[in-house]
C-alpha cells in the first residue's frame, strides 16, 4: 500500500476552501482504493484563529460572534469527520521546516492544490520568499500539481534567484495542472522543460453533488421569505457601496441577504456549514460577490452572478485572474465581470445583474458543467498513470 498526501490549503472557515479539499480527497479515494489517501498536516498557521477574529468593528456584535462561533463548530465538526490528516501536524511560516517536515512524512506521491496555494505575496516577492507549496527536488517522491493556482503572480514580479527556485522545483514535477491562465503562464515562462506535463484543470468542486435537502432545512429557520425574490451579496468589509446597492434592491422589491457579515443586508447567511452553503444558491434570483466559489456555486445551481474582483492586486497587469479564467469557461468574462471596483456605482451593478438573468442560458451552463466534471475525472487518470509509470 502507497501514501498519498494531499498539500493544500483545509483549515479556514471558508467553504469553497473546505469543499475543494474535500472533492481532492474523495476523488482520489476513490481512483486509489489500495492506497493510503491523508491531507498533509501542514498549515502556515492557525487559519480559523484569522477567520474567527474580525478586527473591523464595524462587524462585531454579539449576535454576529454567536453566529461565527456556531459556524467554527460547524467546521471543526465536519473537518474531524470527513478529513483524513496526517498524524503529525506542523504550523509554521518557515518554508524549510516546511519542506523537511513534508519529507519525513514518507509521501510516495504529494498532489499539491487546488486553491491559490502557489500565491507570492507582494510581501514574499520582496524577501525572495517561496511558499512551501513549491515543493523543491529535495522531496523525493512523486508530485503532481491538482488545480493549483498562483492567484495573480506573475513572472515579472519575481527575482532571478526566485525564478530560479521556482523552475527546479516545478520541472520536478511529473504533472502540472492548473486552475487558471495566470498560473499557466507563470509555470510555463519559467523555463518548463516538459511543456507537456503542463496543463489546465477545472476546480474539483465541479465534481461536488449538491445535497439541495441540506440549505432547505437550513433556510426553512432563517427567517427568509422564499416566496419574494432574493438577491444575495458577499462584498468585502472595505466596499464602499453596500449601503446603496442593497437600498436599490430593497425598493425593486427584493430580500438582500449577505454571505458576509454585512450591517446593511436583511439578513445574513454566516453560520451555515459548507454542505449548506453549497445548496443556498438555488434560492438567490441574483449573486454579486467578490468570492470565486461563490462564482462556482451559483453556477452549479444555475443562478446568475456577477464576480468583482476585490481589488486591483487580485489581477495582473494585463487584466488576467482567476475570476476571469473561471467566467471565460462559460462565456461570461466580458459580460459578468467587474475588474475594477473603483470604477462602478451600485446602479451599474443592478444593471449589469439584470442583463446576467436576462442572458443566462441554462443549457449552455448545464453543458460546460458536464465538461468540467468530466475532464477532472480524466486528470484524475493521468494522476494515477503517474502514480503507476504508466506511459513513461
Amino acid at each position: 500500500m502507497g501514501k498519498i498526501g494531499i498539500l493544500t490549503y483545509f483549515g479556514t472557515l471558508n467553504p469553497g476552501t473546505f469543499l475543494q479539499a474535500y472533492c481532492v480527497q474523495q476523488m482520489l479515494k476513490s481512483r486509489f482504493p489500495d492506497d493510503h489517501v491523508e491531507l498533509v498536516g501542514y498549515r502556515i498557521w492557525k487559519e480559523y484563529l484569522r477567520d474567527f477574529y474580525r478586527p473591523n468593528k464595524a462587524y462585531i456584535s454579539l449576535r454576529q460572534w454567536l453566529k461565527d462561533y456556531k459556524k467554527c463548530k460547524k467546521y471543526r465538526n465536519a473537518r474531524r469527520k470527513y478529513f483524513t490528516i496526517s498524524s503529525s501536524s506542523l504550523v509554521t511560516q518557515n518554508s524549510q521546516k516546511g519542506w523537511d517536515f513534508i519529507a519525513q512524512q514518507d509521501y510516495d506521491l504529494i498532489v499539491v492544490g487546488s486553491d491559490t496555494v502557489l500565491e507570492i505575496l507582494p510581501k514574499q516577492v520582496k524577501s525572495n520568499h517561496v511558499p512551501v507549496y513549491w515543493l523543491p527536488p529535495s522531496i523525493k517522491c512523486k508530485k503532481v500539481m491538482c488545480a493549483a493556482s498562483a492567484r495573480s503572480t506573475y513572472i515579472n514580479q519575481l527575482s532571478l534567484k526566485t525564478r530560479q527556485i521556482l523552475k527546479e522545483a516545478v520541472n520536478d514535477f511529473e504533472l502540472l495542472g492548473v486552475r487558471d491562465d495566470v498560473t499557466f503562464s507563470l509555470i510555463k515562462s519559467l523555463g518548463l522543460e516538459r511543456e507537456h506535463n503542463l496543463c489546465m484543470v477545472p476546480d474539483p468542486t465541479f465534481t461536488f453533488e449538491i445535497d439541495a435537502s441540506l440549505a432547505d432545512r437550513y433556510l426553512a429557520t432563517s427567517g427568509l421569505n422564499l416566496n419574494k425574490p432574493i438577491v444575495a451579496l458577499h462584498l468585502t468589509p472595505k466596499c464602499k457601496f453596500g449601503d446603496k446597492l442593497t437600498s436599490n434592491y430593497r425598493r425593486r422589491g427584493y430580500q438582500v441577504v449577505s454571505l458576509g457579515p454585512a450591517r446593511y443586508a436583511d439578513y445574513c447567511l454566516t453560520d451555515v456549514s459548507q454542505f449548506e452553503w453549497a445548496g443556498l444558491f438555488s434560492h438567490f434570483e441574483l449573486v454579486i460577490t467578490h468570492r470565486f466559489h461563490d462564482t462556482v456555486f451559483s453556477l452549479k445551481n444555475f443562478t446568475p452572478v456577477i464576480s468583482i474582483l476585490p481589488s486591483k492586486s487580485f489581477a495582473t497587469p494585463g487584466g488576467q485572474s482567476k475570476h476571469y479564467s473561471l467566467l471565460k469557461l462559460f462565456g461570461m468574462h466580458e459580460t459578468n465581470l467587474i475588474s475594477d471596483i473603483d470604477s462602478v456605482d451600485p446602479d451599474r451593478i443592478v444593471q449589469l445583474g439584470t442583463e446576467a438573468k436576462k442572458h443566462f442560458k441554462h443549457d449552455k451552463v448545464q453543458k460546460k458543467l458536464t465538461e468540467l466534471k468530466e475532464n477532472f475525472v480524466t486528470f484524475i487518470d493521468k494522476i494515477w498513470d503517474v502514480y503507476n509509470n504508466v506511459g513513461n
